[in-house]
């Protein structure tokens, strides 16, 4: 083991809401038809149904179908009617057929934290909605910055948010930061679900349009499972939560000193009091900068070719005599720079007392600054009868003054044992032999 030397809509009429429940109801319907014919062919075995049978058909018997009243269906998918004119509006229901699906922000995560860096509470935001502001900008700062949230009641129309809020990111102060200036930043903007005590986060905006009714007759899906995915199309998109690719970090420099979402979310959906975002007029934003900073080291290792093999041997005359605690050999040249062999006689380290210790040191002043060697070495103890060598072999960078080596390069009984032909007429030969495989540059 090799070691260093260091110690150790809601506005239609009252018929399209109908109209809209009615085409709701007999796709359901149509849903129930085969739930239960599915469920009968696993039982009783009746024949299949014939394959010219169409979608309508299904659903005009399905009308007809007594088994569940409209009131207790509605009611178990999540919609009740409502005396205002307006369609079927979701409702939070304990039980059901059909998951409740209530609707959101476009891209969108739940959480109970707080944000981290910036929350504003307005209150009458109705009152800011009709003013004649197009944003209202805050600042704040995060990351060692500082930030301008622009918050859009009406939607930024020139960067396509009609009938939604937008909300902006803007990096402040930019004249003090030095010249090509970047910061990476991963943001996220939030609304508070008052009903529901969470945020919403969305970070990036996308669009899932929603189908009408039209489309989906026209489309004549067959099969249940068809079905079921036309009644999830009539009702309010579903919250999706963010993927990893939307926490993604966004590079604000000198030409992009903003990002936004436009359509953080739509207008409809926000004024609607059942998704709690706004309560008796009063509604609150968040937002968290997490700027990532560089704080990474950069290297390039350059290999040499075709390396040059240099060795040294270093004879120790009078070794019963060393009593100091470490010796060095005279420097000599090995390619561009200088080296020294390290002895420590009764060991270093852990191979005090019952080793001898070896160490390969390079003289720092003939390295390049900011320069790393990338070496493989051998240190040898010469056999000087015999030739049978002991030695041990590494491969280290070398960058400072401490050296690398071996702390327990050979037992003190081994080195000693006048058989073994290390130490001969109280001499012994320690021999380096090395190449200097490539250079770092550390940037």
């Amino acid at each position: 083991m090799t070691s260093p030397i260091r110690s150790p809509d809601h506005t239609s009429s009252s018929s399209e809401g109908e109209d809209y429940g009615h085409d709701l109801l007999r796709l359901f319907m149509g849903v129930l038809d085969d739930d239960q014919e599915e469920t009968s062919q696993e039982s009783e075995g009746p024949p299949p149904r014939r394959p010219e049978e169409s979608l309508e058909s299904d659903q005009a018997a399905s009308l007809s179908n007594p088994r569940l009243p409209l009131q207790d269906l509605l009611q178990a998918i999540g919609f009740r009617p409502v005396s205002s004119g307006r369609p079927l509006g979701p409702v939070p229901p304990t039980r059901g057929l059909l998951q409740p699906i209530s609707a959101s922000p476009t891209c969108f995560h739940r959480r109970d934290v707080v944000p981290s860096h910036f929350l504003l509470k307005i209150e009458t935001f109705p009152s800011l909605s009709k003013s004649p502001i197009i944003n209202y900008r805050s600042e704040f700062e995060a990351g060692g910055y500082k930030w301008e949230i622009s918050i859009f009641p009406k939607g930024d129309k020139k960067n396509g948010g009609e009938d939604h809020i937008s909300i902006f990111l803007r990096v402040l102060d930019t004249n003090s930061l030095s010249v090509g200036w970047e910061v990476n930043v991963v943001f996220a903007f939030f609304l508070y679900d008052q009903i529901r005590d969470q945020y919403v986060t969305c970070q990036v905006a996308t669009e899932s349009p929603r189908v009408g009714i039209g489309s989906l007759l026209s489309s004549r899906p067959s099969g249940a499972e068809s079905r079921r995915s036309a009644v999830r199309a009539l009702l309010p998109s579903q919250p999706a939560a963010a993927s990893s690719e939307d926490q993604k970090a966004m590079r604000f420099h000198s030409m992009k000193t903003k990002w936004c979402i436009p359509k953080f979310i739509d207008l409809n959906t926000f004024n609607d009091r059942s998704n709690g975002y706004l309560v008796n007029g009063t509604c609150t934003f968040g937002a968290e900068v997490f700027v990532v900073k560089n704080t990474f080291k950069g290297e390039c290792l350059s290999m040499i070719e075709e390396p040059i093999t240099c060795t040294d041997n270093w004879k120790i005359d009078s070794f019963s005599t060393k009593t100091l605690e470490r010796y060095e050999s005279e420097l000599f040249a090995g390619g561009d720079y200088k080296w020294r062999i390290l002895l420590y006689p009764n060991g270093f380290g852990e191979g005090k007392g019952s080793n001898i210790s070896l160490f390969l040191q390079l003289d720092i002043s003939t390295l390049p600054p900011n320069t790393k060697l990338f070496v493989y070495y051998i240190l040898r103890m010469r056999h000087q009868t015999n030739g049978k060598h002991f030695e041990q072999t590494a491969n280290n960078l070398f960058s400072s003054a401490a050296g690398w080596g071996f702390r327990q390069f050979m037992s003190l009984a081994k080195f000693k044992h006048p058989e073994n032909g290390f130490l001969l007429n109280d001499t012994c030969i320690i021999e380096a032999q090395f190449q200097v495989l490539g250079l770092v540059k550390q940037d």
